[in-house]
């Protein structure tokens, strides 16, 4: 099938967040390499779509080729000042790089104003000049979220290249090599994740250096003869010392003071993989230990988990100290790398969120929520040790040579993760029981409708092998569909089902839906107050939908409120859109396992603006129920 590159955008315009290549190369019947060749051509003029680890999305329509690109113009403004030579330049010269009237500048500079208000960072306009004005610790907050946002939603080469920009007079790559070096010598390296964050910090003060704007004043008067004896107060002065001989630049003592901060909570030691947990109590106080251990205990017992491995906990606890010295040196965490997985993994946001709590509670300390996202990376890699179940396989083919044994060693060597080979028959008469989902046979054969069958060549060639992966993938997809709309069915009911609320606000949202819950005894008083502090935590809304829930998994009954408001609420003051669609979810502890499938499918389909719209068009229960099974069907395909 041949794609073309209005079928590629008309695909895009479809959702409202990221979209991988496989799932469009499957859409398309085309390879991934062929996507990625139309998405190039796409942008050869200019640039509409932008790409990231999750896949790829369409650009705002008013993107504009700057350093550093972004949908905001508020954003592009404050990026241009920022890294010019004055951070001040003529209002014309300006209009002329971002190709905007004056008049929609200025409404762009008035946005950035009032999102800044608490910073006192500020963009002024005076005798025909645009500057900034606010303390140099803050301004450089904001570039560094607003940078960090750009450069993860790029493939890598490409921040490499924006980030690169910053500094053209160092190789980021020679920049890497210092700071890896001076690192290395401490039996530490740098935590993989956070590599890029800590470059980052370095390119924004040596730019900074160079334009005549360094620190002149300590960022913190807090605990800084405390740091001062720390082993990345050594490091730093040593990093700081080779670039600035190497490159004829100096970094004053509040400069290093920063860059010390922003080092803490990066590194691990070596020998980490080879670490236990008698050993860890060299270098990680007790305290810390035991913290971990107890809640890792309370999470396994809410969740239903077994996290007490060896190889998860050790890592674990070495990032919880890292969170904890973090927390004692600095009150804010400027980083915010990875926050789009919130939205990609929710099941394990919301663990992460959960040992969160648990912490600050019993370390009796205010751990910042940005750290949910690093803790999900390490809950990531437990997850995805666990593998779905094996497909139970039978392939058909007569006796030839060898011919059955070469099609079974390529099987299992090919598929070992996903197919378990119960049988290998060579002849087929109608007595013969196929018990299995999936057959794999080299001739046409007749089998029952449950089955899912794939047409092979007795060499197994790749073409073979991607028949396979495909209707693999198509097992797992129809399975998941199954289990999803089975749970749909199970947990709504039709007295819990709402299509012509009218809510002034979130709060009254919450209150009815809880009571409703409450009224059939899915839940008991408690549950409105767990509601809260999970949004006080972090709001639930994805998009225009909500889908509210607590913590603690300690509903009567698992039970789901559908509610569709005739007006949009402002679930998130950080979020322009507003809510019309809530899905209130109470989930009892027998069915945690449950509400990880559940609330990512959800997602899935909602993700989806068009999805959202068919969903509220339906006026009954049963129209709802129906068009999710739709929905389901289509959007969860090789989930």
């Amino acid at each position: 099938m041949r794609v073309s590159n209005e079928d590629i955008i008309s695909f895009l315009k479809q959702y409202s967040d990221w979209q991988s290549g496989l799932i469009m190369a499957t859409q398309f019947g085309v390879s991934r390499r062929t996507i990625r060749n139309r998405i190039q051509d796409i942008n050869k003029d200019k640039k509409r779509i932008e790409s990231s680890p999750l896949g790829y999305r369409l650009l705002n329509e008013n993107y504009v080729n700057s350093t550093f690109q972004s949908e905001k113009l508020e954003d592009q403004i404050f990026a241009t000042l920022f890294t010019s030579v004055s951070n001040k330049m003529a209002i014309t010269e300006l209009l002329e790089k971002l190709f905007y009237s004056e008049s929609t500048i200025r409404s762009a500079i008035t946005k950035f104003n009032k999102i800044n208000k608490q910073s006192g960072v500020r963009i002024k306009i005076q005798d025909g000049l645009i500057f900034i004005t606010g303390e140099e610790y803050n301004r450089r907050l904001i570039f560094h979220k607003y940078v960090g946002e750009k450069l993860r939603s790029s493939d890598y080469k490409g921040s490499i290249l924006n980030l690169q920009k910053l500094i053209p007079m160092i190789p980021l790559s020679d920049l890497q090599d210092i700071i890896a070096s001076v690192v290395s010598k401490q039996d530490l390296v740098i935590n993989g994740y956070e590599l890029n964050d800590l470059l980052l910090h370095y390119s924004i003060s040596i730019n900074r250096i160079k334009n005549g704007k360094k620190y002149k004043k300590p960022i913190s008067n807090k605990e800084t003869k405390r740091f001062m004896q720390r082993s990345e107060y050594s490091i730093t002065k040593e990093i700081t010392k080779k670039i600035g001989m190497t490159y004829g630049l100096n970094f004053n003592e509040y400069e290093i003071e920063e860059l010390t901060l922003a080092l803490i909570g990066k590194t691990i030691s070596k020998g980490t993989g080879e670490q236990n947990l008698n050993n860890l109590k060299e270098f990680v106080p007790d305290y810390i230990i035991e913290t971990c251990l107890t809640v890792i205990d309370e999470v396994n017992e809410e969740y239903g988990l077994q996290l007490k491995k060896d190889n998860f906990l050790v890592r674990f606890i070495i990032h919880v100290n890292n969170i904890v010295d973090r927390s004692k040196l600095k009150n804010d965490y400027p980083s915010n790398e990875f926050d789009y997985l919130e939205k990609v993994y929710p099941f394990m946001h919301e663990l992460a969120l959960y040992i969160l709590e648990r912490l600050s509670e019993k370390l009796d300390m205010k751990l910042n929520s940005e750290e949910s996202i690093y803790l999900l990376l390490h809950l990531g890699t437990y997850m995805e040790d666990n593998v779905k179940h094996k497909i139970n396989t039978v392939i058909v083919t007569p006796e030839y040579y060898d011919s059955a044994k070469v099609i079974t060693r390529k099987v299992k060597e090919t598929f070992y993760e996903q197919l378990q080979i119960s049988q290998v028959i060579s002849k087929l008469n109608k007595t013969t029981d196929i018990n299995s989902s999936l057959v794999l046979t080299t001739f046409d054969i007749p089998v029952p409708s449950n089955n899912y069958v794939v047409k092979i060549s007795p060499l197994v060639s790749s073409f073979d092998v991607n028949k396979i992966k495909n209707e693999i993938s198509k097992i797992y997809h129809d399975l998941k569909v199954k289990f999803i709309q089975e749970c749909l069915y199970k947990y709504t009911d039709r007295r819990l089902f709402f299509t012509d609320t009218n809510f002034a606000d979130k709060e009254e949202c919450l209150c009815f839906g809880a009571r409703q819950l409450q009224k059939l005894n899915y839940v008991d008083n408690e549950f409105l107050q767990e509601l809260v502090r999970r949004e006080n935590m972090a709001a639930t809304n994805y998009g225009n939908v909500a889908v509210p829930h607590t913590l603690k998994m300690q509903a009567n009954s698992t039970g789901i409120v559908v509610m569709m408001n005739q007006n949009s609420l402002q679930w998130n003051e950080n979020s322009a859109e507003g809510v019309q669609l809530i899905f209130m979810i109470a989930i009892n502890k027998q069915d945690t396992r449950i509400f990880n499938e559940l609330l990512q499918s959800i997602i899935s389909i909602v993700s989806i603006k068009g999805n959202v719209k068919k969903l509220l068009s339906v006026e009954d229960y049963q129209d709802f129920m129906q068009m999710m099974e739709q929905l389901l069907d289509q959007d969860l395909e090789l989930s």
